[in-house]
């Protein structure tokens, strides 16, 4: 069964600067305080500079990470990524050897 994928909600189709994003953000998510918006704004203006996108480029991207954590930390998705936790084994150690080790951390 594949469930079908819903895009992130985008208030306009362009922001021209950080700050237009950052006052939109801020109206479209009222119960986040403005400097956690600004420390998401500053990590992400961060990230994209240093994949050297153009400005429109990063604000598009930016946009859709930032949109993206609020609604996961504001609890209006779902973080799928948690609701089903499994182990995952690293090449090298067997399953056993993993296990023993972490009884002995």
């Amino acid at each position: 069964m594949t469930e079908r994928l819903e895009r992130i909600p985008r208030c306009c189709s362009h922001h021209d600067s950080w700050q237009v994003l950052a006052e939109h953000l801020c109206r479209d998510f009222p119960t986040v305080s403005n400097d956690r918006i600004l420390r998401n704004i500053l990590d992400v203006q961060t990230v994209t500079e240093r994949f050297d996108l153009d400005a429109r480029e990063a604000l598009e991207v930016g946009e859709l990470i930032i949109r993206y954590r609020l609604l996961l930390s504001t609890g209006a998705i779902p973080d799928v990524a948690r609701t089903d936790p499994q182990t995952h084994h690293m090449g090298g150690a067997s399953e056993a050897e993993e296990d023993e080790s972490a009884l002995t951390q």
